[in-house]
């Protein structure tokens, strides 16, 4: 018997030669996707700044289990309804550069003229859904991000009268009763108070705009902003001392260790700082090899 890793290093290269960062929908400066991220995230994201870290094989595995479980179940609601799906959505009219493709505009009943749902899908870790399972409500990020293209598509003239989030878990937790392919599913009218959030869809869109907006504003004037995470209540946290990226429990703030600009970020410190300084801190990381940190794109200074 032989023990080997053959197909961890093949799967490993076909995955990391599959990846790549994809334009933006409309080819704008930000992504609706980053609703929800840290405002340096964000800002690096706008810079196309290259990660890094490289995501390791079971990541980019998740990665295509979440992907298809997805299309399966878009493809299951375009069968049985009429409407429009990946349908690219672009913000730029309201002063930012800001797009995304939506999951789809739906109509689940003809006979009903307030049945047009904006849909959201979200493949999650058992993790996260058991929490979501357990609260009832759906991340604030998530309402945030379908509101946003709720708002792209009135705006374009487009009937839109709630958000749809369906929740789909890609694994296994027995322990709380989940399966993967388990499904959560809300539906949120955009007027609709969300006692949890003391919002509703549309007015967590606006603070979510507002949020890209200022990130727009500072790389504008040569800076990148704080960084900055926010709570279910939507306040800000400044991470003074992120946690190491892929080290759980090692303090600081968890999102910090799923971040792939984690290194350099720890290095220029948490207040904003001039993106000549991050351009000077990158090319030295890179020099020294300690990890691939390539230039910060010139396109947005």
């Amino acid at each position: 018997m032989i023990f080997t890793d053959m197909m961890k290093v093949i799967s490993d290269k076909y995955l990391q030669d599959k990846r790549e960062v994809k334009p933006t929908a409309c080819n704008t400066q930000n992504r609706v996707s980053d609703s929800g991220a840290c405002l340096r995230q964000r800002g690096f994201n706008a810079l196309q700044m290259e990660e890094c870290h490289t995501i390791d094989t079971s990541t980019l595995l998740a990665f295509e289990i979440g992907t298809h479980m997805h299309s399966v179940i878009q493809d299951a609601c375009a069968n049985y309804f009429e409407g429009e799906y990946e349908t690219p959505i672009d913000l730029s009219h309201t002063g930012v550069s800001l797009s995304g493709s939506c999951d789809g505009l739906i109509n689940v009943d003809d006979g009903n003229p307030e049945s047009h749902l904006l849909m959201e899908l979200k493949t999650m870790s058992p993790y996260g859904f058991k929490i979501a399972k357990y609260s009832g409500v759906p991340k604030r990020e998530h309402i945030s991000q379908a509101s946003l293209y709720a708002k792209g598509m009135i705006d374009a003239g487009k009937q839109v009268d709630a958000v749809y989030l369906v929740y789909i878990s890609k694994g296994n937790d027995f322990r709380n009763q989940i399966t993967a392919g388990d499904l959560l599913e809300w539906v949120i009218p955009l007027d609709e108070q969300i006692y949890e959030y003391g919002m509703s869809p549309m007015q967590l869109a606006d603070a979510e705009l507002e949020l890209f907006r200022s990130v727009q504003h500072d790389l504008s004037n040569n800076m990148l902003p704080d960084a900055v995470v926010f709570d279910d209540e939507g306040m800000d946290i400044l991470v003074g001392n992120p946690s190491p990226y892929g080290v759980p429990h090692k303090g600081g703030h968890w999102q910090c260790r799923y971040c792939r600009h984690n290194e350099l970020c720890s290095l220029l410190g948490p207040t904003e700082v001039t993106l000549t300084t991050a351009r000077f801190h990158a090319d030295n990381m890179k020099e020294r090899n300690d990890i691939p940190v390539s230039e910060v794109s010139q396109a947005h200074t």
